[in-house]
């Protein structure tokens, strides 16, 4: 993931840790890896390598004239 991501990164993080506490029902002050273990949810940082490689081998196997690929072809993918 690149530098700019990493707030990004962080603010996921920090949103998935108030769900598990209140999905554990625990207090705030819980160390929150042992609930990641207990809950068998895993951290975000786990997570989005996992998706972005899922959606890079979900891309590859599209037809060449999908609009995604003609998209991404173009380089027409500006923000």
């Amino acid at each position: 993931m690149g530098h700019n991501q990493k707030g990004l990164i962080h603010k996921l993080q920090v949103a998935q840790n108030e769900g598990v506490c209140k999905i554990a029902s625990m207090f705030k002050t819980m160390p929150i890896d042992p609930l990641h273990n207990l809950l068998g949810i895993l951290p975000i940082s786990y997570v989005m390598p996992k998706l972005m490689h899922a959606y890079a081998l979900r891309l590859q196997g599209l037809p060449p004239n999908a609009k995604v690929c003609m998209v991404l072809t173009a380089n027409q993918c500006r923000y």
